[in-house]
Order: structure tokens, then sequence, then C-alpha cells
């Protein structure tokens, strides 16, 4: 995502430092005008790739975790994982009595 930012902002630094120079107006508007229509294209092209690769990062988090499912390496006892209740009476104590009383 930061490098995302620094090359749009360095485009937009490129484009602001461009269109100061020369004297014809319309050569400056039609320069900066085609700039910004370059810089939206690759802003496009980088969020679509960033969309891709999040897509592919979930699908592949999704694909190993069905994975270890099925291989039995996460498993619960009721087949839902994370609704475990914290019943502490089934537990044993294991505190020691301080016997300095």
């Amino acid at each position: 995502m930061k490098k995302i930012i620094c090359i749009m902002f360095t485009a937009l630094l490129m484009t602001s430092s461009l269109s100061g120079c020369g004297s014809d107006s319309s050569k400056a508007v039609s320069n900066r005008e085609s700039m910004a229509s370059e810089v939206k294209s690759k802003a496009e092209d980088i969020g679509d790739d960033v969309r891709e690769g999040v897509t592919d990062a979930a699908q592949a988090i999704t694909d190993n975790f069905e994975r270890m499912i099925s291989d039995g390496q996460v498993s619960d006892g009721d087949g839902i994982i994370g609704n475990e209740d914290d019943d502490s009476s089934d537990t044993e104590d294991t505190t020691v009595p301080d016997s300095t009383d």
C-alpha cells in the first residue's frame, strides 16, 4: 500500500513540475491531461494487481484450512472450532494449599 501511495505521489509531483514549464498554456494543459490519464491508468493497473493478489492469498488460506480439516489436523469434539464453553467445574483444582497457617 505504501508503494502505491509513493508511486501516485511521484506521478503527481512529475505532473506538477512539468505543467509549470513552457509558455504555451494549451500545450501545458494537454500535457497535464495526458499525464493525468497515464497516472490514472497506472493506478488502476496497480489496483487490479493488488486486488488479484489479495484474492489469491484469501483463496490459498481457504484451501489450506480446508486441507487441514480434511487431513484431521484441525478438529473439535462437535466439529465447530472456537465455541468451547469456559466451564471451570470440569477442571481439576491444582492449587497448592498454603501450609504456613
